[in-house]
């Protein structure tokens, strides 16, 4: 099967009211109605052990579809034979299958040799080889059908990424540039690409132009400022904001953790000078969240690192000591390094005291169960967060059932 070295978003899998989903399940849908044919294509492909099954039906019934021929059916019925493909039982009906994808999308060519329509077609054919030279030709053409689209910037200059030659690096530098300038809202995983590969290739200049663009997009001059005014602890929705990019990781990887760690000082700070609990604990819920966010972008050096640990522990252990912990900063201390296993696990414990119908503090109290070998309960408090998972945290109900299946596994080695 060829290698997905482009990874391309097919469907978005969003959630839809039910009359809608009787609609798309119907295929109920407009010549334009792109969410309608997504829904539609998600009900019936969305797990791949029904592909060979109701998956085909439904690209059969959408080939015989009176609105078979305008653009968007096409695209979303290539896309689903290219799906289908990846998981087909043979070797041979990979071929098939990919041949079909691919015929649709030449016939789409055909048709619209630019615009919007070519550009999906180059990009879904893209997505049908293991040719990385192949790959980029395609790309590179759906960039020139449809040049303000920043998602094929994006693409393009990810592929010339990975073949690394030294003018890919620097195509794909600008590229990545060009992609944070088309969106809207700008990405700055984008931004932060294009000034890696900047520095990496010499071009200090264009780096620090850039990066002063940035600075006035992202309003970061007055962030600087205001985080360390003692104001900024007076509104709490507000700072939310603020920190939300200020702790950003491609924010901290652009600028430096300087802003946020400024901002958290100012927090805590306020913790101290504020006389209601109450109030305190809002600040601190605030400030843990931003310390979260500034530990995981593993900015600066082992040894930075590791003062940033011990200076972030002796503020979440003082908030612990004084009454003011919420969940969150429980949470946070049993991340922190300075903890072992089972103040990790009191502390996840009281988290989830606190915060209950929190599947994601319920799963990291299971696995610390499993470390200690308590693994009835960690199979309990796993079977709760299962069904309590809050939406993107990066867990899926699979991955906690892969955790169920080891906690069981220890249960029984043990036995």
């Amino acid at each position: 099967m060829p290698a997905r070295l482009l990874p391309i978003v097919l469907v978005a899998c969003g959630l839809a009211v039910p009359l809608y989903q009787s609609k798309a399940q119907q295929l109920e849908c407009g010549a334009d109605d792109r969410q309608c044919l997504q829904d539609a294509f998600e009900q019936a492909c969305g797990r791949p052990q029904t592909l060979e099954g109701p998956c085909l039906a439904w690209l059969r019934s959408v080939e015989e579809h009176p609105l078979a021929p305008s653009p968007e059916w096409r695209l979303i019925a290539a896309a689903g034979y290219r799906l289908v493909a990846r998981y087909a039982a043979s070797e041979d009906d990979t071929e098939r299958y990919i041949e079909q994808s691919r015929s649709i999308y030449l016939q789409l060519l055909v048709r619209w040799r630019d615009g919007p329509y070519a550009a999906q077609a180059y990009v879904g054919m893209a997505g049908l080889t293991d040719d990385i030279d192949e790959l980029i030709s395609l790309v590179r053409n759906a960039v020139q059908a449809d040049p303000s689209n920043a998602n094929t910037r994006f693409g393009l200059a990810q592929s010339l990424r990975t073949r690394g030659r030294a003018a890919d690096y620097a195509e794909a530098a600008d590229l990545y540039r060009e992609a944070y300038e088309a969106d809207a809202p700008p990405k700055y995983y984008s931004a932060a690409n294009a000034l890696r590969l900047y520095m990496m290739t010499g071009r200090t200049a264009q780096a620090e132009t850039f990066r002063g663009q940035i600075a006035r997009d992202t309003s970061m001059a007055d962030f600087a400022e205001e985080v360390i005014s003692p104001r900024f602890a007076q509104n709490l929705e507000h700072a939310e904001v603020v920190l939300d990019t200020a702790c950003a990781t491609y924010i901290i990887d652009i600028f430096g953790p300087a802003t946020c760690a400024n901002g958290i000082d100012t927090l805590v700070t306020a913790t101290r000078q504020t006389a209601s609990i109450p109030a305190r604990q809002s600040i601190a819920d605030l400030a843990a969240g931003a310390m979260g966010r500034l530990n995981a972008s593993g900015v600066g050096s082992p040894e930075e690192q590791s003062q940033r640990d011990y200076k972030f522990g002796s503020i979440l252990r003082g908030w612990i000591d004084t009454g003011v912990a919420t969940a969150r900063v429980f949470v946070q201390w049993a991340h922190n390094p300075g903890s072992d296993l089972n103040e990790s696990v009191s502390a996840f414990e009281r988290a989830v005291e606190l915060a209950p119908d929190n599947g994601q503090y319920r799963y990291w109290l299971a696995l610390g169960y499993m470390e200690q070998g308590r693994f009835d309960e960690a199979i309990e408090g796993l079977r709760i967060a299962r069904e309590t998972l809050p939406e993107n945290v990066g867990l899926s109900p699979e991955s906690v059932d892969a955790q169920i299946r080891r906690a069981q596994s220890g249960r029984t080695s043990r036995e």
